[in-house]
């Protein structure tokens, strides 16, 4: 039987983020049996614990055509 993943380190990886980052995309990858939508909630709860800036995208595909186009924007 597979297990989801826990919340509290989702919490963590939101709040590490959110003090290390200069900027996050929140998005779901591989959510087993849960809702996308409740995996980034707790991702932004431990993000906004903190001043960090972030967007959630909840398409895998679409968040990272998204940090591609920032970062393409950035180096012009």
């Amino acid at each position: 039987m597979r297990r989801n993943r826990s919340k509290l380190r989702r919490y963590e990886m939101g709040e590490v983020s959110g003090r290390l980052a200069d900027f996050t995309i929140i998005t779901s990858d591989n959510p087993r049996f849960e809702e996308p939508q409740a995996i980034i909630d707790d991702i932004k709860t431990g993000i906004e614990k903190t001043d960090g800036k972030y967007i959630e995208i909840i398409d895998r595909k679409e968040a990272i055509r998204y940090a591609i186009d920032m970062e393409n924007r950035e180096m012009s």
